[in-house]
């Protein structure tokens, strides 16, 4: 059972809403996956409501585009990972 005497709003008040921020810088992840990231996010953003609005972030590690294998099933892959050149 909740008392109303020892609830927060009670003791403190009306909740107010947190104050964002947004990192925009990225260390961790490849340029060209931040960048594949920010192009799913403006899609989403396409949807009111369906997420925040965020800015784009930017990577600092790389900047080629990361490959999709589509198709063809394993072999491909494998020569991909296993080529020297």
């Amino acid at each position: 059972m909740i008392h109303p005497q020892r609830s927060i709003r009670a003791l403190r008040g009306n909740p107010r809403q947190p104050e964002g921020f947004q990192l925009l810088k990225n260390y961790r992840s490849h340029g060209g996956i931040v960048e594949c990231a920010n192009a799913i996010i403006q899609l989403l953003q396409r949807f009111p409501g369906a997420i925040d609005l965020l800015l784009p972030e930017a990577g600092v590690v790389g900047k080629e585009l990361p490959k999709f294998f589509h198709g063809g099933g394993f072999p491909q892959g494998r020569n991909f990972f296993l080529s020297t050149s």
